[in-house]
Parts: structure tokens; sequence; C-alpha cells
């Protein structure tokens, strides 16, 4: 499958287990009342994720991850997409500033603006 990408490329392989878990997130957060929901990136170029400061083994670039966003996201918006990505069969997302998630790793992976959810 072959995905949008982001930072100026066109195109890029989007993993199938990616592809339905980011089909299963949207229809999960879009029950739950959520609309607009989008990805703002997913496949990236190594050297576009480069350019992000994305980490070296960025799952973006493996076309297994996606950032999800809506507008006015917050910490409610934040659980139930966190909700939707360990119902659809991941628990590798980022956290939200706060929690108890993120205090257990603040190095790693604590957004306010989007959640990071990705499909090793």
């Amino acid at each position: 499958m072959v995905g949008n990408g982001t930072h100026g490329h066109k195109t890029g392989y989007l993993d199938p287990a990616y592809a339905s878990g980011r089909a299963a997130v949207f229809a999960y957060v879009g029950a739950q009342g959520v609309a607009g929901a989008h990805v703002d990136s997913d496949w990236r170029c190594p050297e576009g994720n480069s350019s992000v400061r994305g980490a070296d083994k960025s799952q973006h670039v493996l076309g297994t991850a996606g950032d999800f966003d809506v507008a006015g996201f917050n910490l409610d918006t934040w659980e139930k997409f966190a909700i939707a990505a360990e119902a659809a069969g991941t628990t590798s997302y980022s956290s939200y500033p706060g929690t108890a998630r993120c205090a257990a790793s603040p190095s790693k992976w604590c957004y306010s603006g989007y959640i990071h959810i990705d499909w090793r």
C-alpha cells in the first residue's frame, strides 16, 4: 500500500498492519464522537525523517507509524486514541504530558498536540 507521505516526498510504503490499524483507530475514535481526525505524518523518506529530527530507526520510515491529530487535541482526545490504539492491536503509542505514562518515561514520546501510534 502506498501513502501520501510528508515533508516533500510524494509516496511511500505503508505496512498492511499500519494501514489496517489506522482504519480501526479512525473507526473507533469516530464512534466516540471525535470528528475530523487525520494523520499528520505517516511514511517518511529517510531525508524527510531526518529533517524533522525523527528517530534513527523511526517507524515512520518503515511505514508502520502515524501521527494522529484532530483540531483541539487534548488529554480527553489522547485517551480516546490510546484506547483505540490498544483495540487496534498495539501498545506502542506516545504519552500525554502530565500522565503517569509520560512520567514513567519522560524522555520518550510525550506529546500534547497529537498521538504517535505504530505497529512494530
